[in-house]
């Protein structure tokens, strides 16, 4: 297994007392550590601290341990006396069976035949039921093979049977992230620095989810602990410029990063966040520059390559790199996130070389593997839809818009993802009184509640309660803005409470044409929360479809004054038209910077990073046709004139 190094002892090379911390750094006394598992090996700091579980050296993270944990008694000797108190010899037998099955499935899984090892950690599991360490390598070894649901039972059953195994927790909070399910990540991981302090992976797991968030000082304070947990290493040094990047202080942590370089030219972490922040404040070359250290430094890096591949347009002159991801993705030993992610990057790579049925194949390879992480629910899609038409009917009786706040300056962007709302978002934010909001998650977690069947009527009161927090939020973005934009995607569900709490705020729907729309939605990856329907095409039609049934509700249902819909291709044909629309429609006065998007400093964090830092551009505009032969059901998105010669 890579990153191995000797255990590490006690000072003048003693073994520490068994009640000392660990000296792995795990935040656990030794005796609960590493004096259970045999002195040999364990990861190396590096590799314990990766960037989660889609780096290479990352596959077995904070469960190291509790893998070799999970045997905490020798197995009886053939013959020996029992002692008095001892279990009954089934139960000792059961143990031992148990134990031969962890043995032999750690051997698999360092020989990276990962798959091979479940059936054994699940007939160990079956022979002590009990056991929560057990379930958390079986979970660990789920979710490295990317059967993503499978692991998050696995690790519930770990947590429900030691509710204070702190790796538990954070590696159900790791699996529920692949899910979608955020706020339950974040309350795993909370849970597990709660319980385990100087856990570095969890709080930078848990920073990461709070800076997508949009909560960045939470973000910056989980970030400043994990680097407080790991001083004097590069991994250390890279969440400080994490913090630091969360409170917008990107040239200084751009500065840290380059001195963290200095003093240790092989941490991949910090020619990680180095290249991606380059990348989010648009430096690509320099971006690249570092990525292409990066894939020096780990062979195995996916996400590297990934982010190389979607950097800009691949030419002939990258088949080198074609031909490394292709060599990389039929390797086994690798976990399937990491796959999933290299077919993705295969697949924009032969779209870029126009060898489109190549493209396709590896798009499909990618979504076999994140359709197992969640699935659409369609009835619940549905039942929200009727939900929020119920409470906000066309005849306009769920709406007094004389209880909401006199405030204009939410703009509130709407559509599908790959819809445009980066591009949008890139014109409006040019503005010198406009301000990026990015995709702030406050109507997705306040929205449900305050929308449930049951829930109190709307009031004054409360509508002003929630208008001050939202109000906070702005304000956080910029205080002086005339308009701050949120282009949260799933906001297009709560645009009649927006309305009830805002009634002077502008809605924008970004629209594209169906195929191209979801077929880009198809070929992107993005993140988890993003993807429930992504994975499979039908779940894409019928998202697709609820979501237009919901947005000819807000056509219907929001005054014209207020609610605006932009075509992407309108916008790419004629881009001063429409945005000169669209900046009259925010009643703001013009301004020529809305016309160079690409010239915008602010960083963008998005999957659209790249193409939001180029001139507005067509290229994108019936791409579907390149991939007329393999569209399957979303060719039930054409008009019917445009429809044959499909296949499945």
């Amino acid at each position: 297994m890579s990153g191995l190094r000797t255990l590490p002892s006690g000072p003048a090379g003693k073994e520490p007392a068994r009640n000392d911390p660990c000296p792995c750094g795990s935040g656990l006394k030794y005796k609960q550590c590493c004096a259970i598992r045999p002195r040999t090996a364990r990861p190396a700091t590096a590799a314990r601290v990766a960037l989660g579980p889609l780096s290479a050296q990352g596959r077995e993270l904070a469960t190291q341990n509790a893998v070799n944990r999970a045997i905490r008694q020798p197995a009886a000797k053939a013959g020996a006396t029992a002692r008095p108190g001892a279990p009954p010899a089934w139960q000792d037998r059961r143990h031992q069976a148990a134990a031969r099955c962890l043995q032999d499935a750690r051997a698999l899984r360092q020989a990276g035949r990962v798959e091979e090892a479940i059936p054994l950690l699940q007939q160990a599991a079956g022979l002590e039921p009990a056991n929560p360490l057990i379930r958390l390598d079986l979970g660990t070894a789920l979710l490295f093979c990317g059967r993503v649901n499978e692991a998050v039972d696995s690790f519930a059953t770990a947590v429900r049977l030691d509710p204070k195994l702190a790796p538990a927790h954070y590696q159900l909070g790791v699996a529920l992230t692949h899910q979608g399910q955020v706020a339950a990540a974040i309350a795993e991981l909370r849970a597990a620095v709660a319980l385990a302090p100087k856990l570095a992976d969890a709080h930078l797991q848990l920073g990461r989810l709070l800076y997508a968030r949009q909560q960045t000082e939470q973000a910056a304070a989980a970030f400043e602990t994990a680097a407080a947990c790991l001083p004097g290493t590069g991994t250390g040094r890279a969440a400080a410029a994490r913090a630091l990047i969360a409170r917008n202080r990107r040239d200084e942590a751009i500065t840290l990063l380059r001195r963290a370089r200095s003093l240790d030219p092989k941490s991949i972490d910090v020619v990680r966040v180095l290249a991606t922040t380059l990348a989010e404040a648009g430096r690509f070359e320099e971006a690249e520059e570092q990525l292409a250290q990066a894939v020096a430094l780990d062979a195995t890096g996916a996400a590297d390559c990934y982010d190389l591949a979607n950097f800009r347009k691949l030419t002939p002159q990258d088949r080198p790199l074609v031909e490394r991801m292709t060599a990389l993705s039929q390797a086994g030993g690798i976990a399937e996130s990491e796959r999933m992610l290299l077919h993705f990057a295969l697949g924009k790579a032969h779209d870029d070389l126009r060898e489109f049925e190549t493209a396709i194949g590896h798009f499909d390879a990618a979504n076999r593997i994140r359709g197992r992480s969640a699935s659409l629910d369609r009835r619940a899609l549905a039942a929200s839809v009727d939900r929020v038409i119920e409470l906000f009917p066309r005849d306009g009786n769920g709406f007094d818009t004389t209880l909401g706040l006199d405030d204009e300056r939410p703009v509130i962007i709407v559509g599908l993802p790959r819809s445009g709302t980066t591009l949008l978002e890139q014109v409006l934010s040019s503005h010198p009184a406009v301000a990026a909001g990015g995709e702030l998650g406050f109507w997705g977690e306040l929205g449900p509640l305050a929308m449930a069947p049951g829930a109190k009527p709307f009031t004054r009161e409360s509508l002003g309660e929630l208008g001050a927090r939202y109000q906070a939020v702005l304000r956080g973005i910029s205080a002086d803005a005339l308009r701050v934009t949120d282009k949260n995607l799933v906001n297009f569900l709560y645009l009649g409470l927006l309305r009830l709490a805002f009634p002077r705020a502008f809605v924008i729907h970004c629209r594209r044409h169906p195929v191209d729309n979801c077929l880009s939605m198809y070929t992107t990856f993005l993140t988890p929360r993003d993807t429930l329907f992504m994975g499979n095409r039908e779940d894409l039609v019928f998202y697709h479809g609820e979501y237009s049934r919901m947005m000819r509700h807000w056509r219907d249902v929001l005054p014209p004054g207020r609610f605006l819909e932009i075509d992407y291709e309108a916008l790419t044909a004629d881009r001063e038209a429409e945005t000169r629309r669209l900046i009259s429609f925010c009643e703001l006065d013009w301004h020529d910077a809305c016309l160079r998007p690409e010239r915008n400093q602010r960083a963008i964090i998005t999957a659209s990073r790249w193409q939001a830092r180029q001139p507005v551009y067509r290229s994108s505009v019936e791409r579907w046709r390149n991939y007329r032969p393999w569209l399957g059901p979303l060719a039930d998105l054409l008009p019917q004139a445009e429809r044959g010669g499909q296949n499945s």
